[in-house]
C-alpha cells in the first residue's frame, strides 16, 4: 500500500494555471505526451505528485477519446497507486464557460467514483487577496462549488510558501477522512467503463424498443387514417346518391306538376270552348227560331259533352295515378278536335235551315 503520507493530485487547468516554487523537487515537465505534465517533490517531509491534464476542459473530442487520456493518466507511474484528489483549477472573478463545466468534464473521463475525490482549486492573483469573500459570494463560483459537492480551496496562483501547500493537503486529507475509499484507483476507473458500456447497451435497447414503439405507433396511425379515409370516402359516396336521389324526386314533382298545369290549361280552355260554343248555339237558336226539337236536341248534346268531360276527369284522376297523364292530354285533344268538328257540323246545319226557312 501507498504510504499514507504520500499524496499523488491530478489537476485540470492549463500549463501555468498554478505554479508549485514551494515543491522541493524540479519543475513541471511532460509525462510521456505533451498531454500530460506533471512533477514529483517532497513538501514538509511529505511525498507529492502532481499531474496536469491540460486541456481537459476545452477539448471538444469525444467520449471514448476522452477515456483513453484518462487511462493514459492513470497508466502513469505517479498515479498506478491510486490518485487522491482531482483538483478543477479556476480563476476567481472571471470564470470562463468550458471552467463552469469542468466537474462534469471530469465525470466524462473518470466516471461518476471520481465526483467523490473533486475539489474546486480557486487561484488569484496577489492584488485579489483583500477581496477573496466577495469573489466567493459569486454566482458562477458559487454554482461550480455545489457541482464539486461543495469542497472547495482557496491559495495563490504561485504556491510559494510551505504553508500553502501543507494547507490543500490537508484539506485533501479531510476529504479523504469522510469518505470510505482512500484513493481513485485504476480498477475504479476500469468497473466505471464496464457499468458506461452497459448503461449504453441499456440504452441503446432502450432506444431500440422505444424506435419499435414508435414504428408500430406510426404504422397504427396509418392504419387508422386509412380507415378513416375510407369511411369518409363511403360517407361520401352515400351522400352524393342522396343527393341524386332527392334531385331525381324534385325533377320528377317539378316535371308531374308542370304536366298537371297543362292539364288544368287544356281543361279550362276546353271548358271556355264549351261554354262559347254553348252560347252561340243559344243565340243561333233565338235568331234562326228552331224548334223544341232542335233546342232538346242541343241539350242532349251538351249533356253527352258534360257526361263525357267528368268521364274524363275521373279517368284523368287515375292516369295521374297510374302516371299516364301524356294519354290523357292526348285524348282531351281528340275531344276538343271532336268539338270542333261537331260546332262546324252544327254550323253548316244552321245555315241550311235558315235558308230553307227563308226559301219558304
Amino acid at each position: 500500500m501507498k504510504n499514507p503520507s504520500e499524496r499523488t493530485l491530478v489537476f485540470i487547468c492549463d500549463p501555468g494555471a498554478i505554479l508549485w516554487a514551494a515543491l522541493k523537487g524540479g519543475e513541471e515537465k511532460p509525462l510521456g505526451t505533451t498531454r500530460l505534465w506533471g512533477t514529483t517533490g517532497t513538501i514538509s517531509g511529505r511525498s507529492l505528485s502532481v499531474v496536469n491534464m491540460p486541456g481537459a476542459v476545452t477539448t471538444t473530442q469525444s467520449q471514448g477519446a476522452l477515456q483513453d487520456w484518462a487511462m493514459e493518466c492513470l497508466s502513469l507511474s505517479e498515479c498506478s497507486k491510486g490518485v487522491h484528489s482531482f483538483l478543477l483549477v479556476a480563476p476567481l472573478g472571471h470564470l470562463t464557460e468550458q471552467e463552469r463545466r469542468g466537474a462534469q468534464c471530469i465525470r466524462r473521463m473518470f466516471g461518476e467514483k471520481a465526483h467523490g475525490f473533486t475539489q474546486v482549486l480557486f487561484t488569484y492573483e496577489p492584488e485579489q487577496k483583500d477581496s477573496l469573500e466577495d469573489l466567493l459570494k459569486e454566482r458562477e463560483a458559487q454554482r461550480l462549488v455545489e457541482e464539486c459537492g461543495g469542497r472547495f480551496h482557496v491559495c495563490p496562483k504561485s504556491i510559494g510558501e510551505e504553508l500553502e501547500v501543507t494547507g490543500l493537503l490537508g484539506k485533501v486529507d479531510s476529504i479523504l477522512d469522510q469518505g470510505t475509499d482512500r484513493c481513485y484507483t485504476v480498477e475504479m476507473h476500469q468497473e466505471a467503463q464496464l457499468l458506461l458500456v452497459e448503461f449504453r447497451e441499456q440504452l441503446k435497447g432502450q432506444l431500440d424498443g422505444f424506435a419499435r414503439l414508435k414504428k408500430r405507433i406510426n404504422e397504427r396511425e396509418r392504419m387508422q387514417v386509412n380507415v378513416e379515409n375510407l369511411e369518409h370516402r363511403i360517407f361520401r359516396e352515400k351522400l352524393a346518391r342522396l343527393q341524386d336521389e332527392l334531385l331525381l324526386k324534385q325533377m320528377e314533382k317539378e316535371r308531374d306538376r308542370g304536366m298537371e298545369v297543362e292539364a288544368l290549361s287544356f281543361i279550362y280552355e276546353l271548358e271556355r270552348l264549351v261554354d262559347k260554343l254553348a252560347l252561340k248555339r243559344v243565340r243561333a237558336v233565338e235568331e234562326d227560331h228552331k224548334s223544341r226539337e232542335d233546342v232538346q236536341r242541343l241539350r242532349e248534346e251538351l249533356g253527352r259533352m258534360v257526361d263525357e268531360m267528368v268521364t274524363n276527369q275521373k279517368h284523368r284522376q287515375m292516369c295521374q295515378e297510374k302516371g299516364e297523364e301524356e294519354w290523357e292530354l292526348q285524348n282531351l285533344r281528340e275531344l276538343l278536335k271532336r268539338l270542333k268538328n261537331n260546332m262546324k257540323k252544327q254550323r253548316r246545319e244552321g245555315t241550311g235551315t235558315r235558308r230553307k226557312e227563308i226559301s219558304l
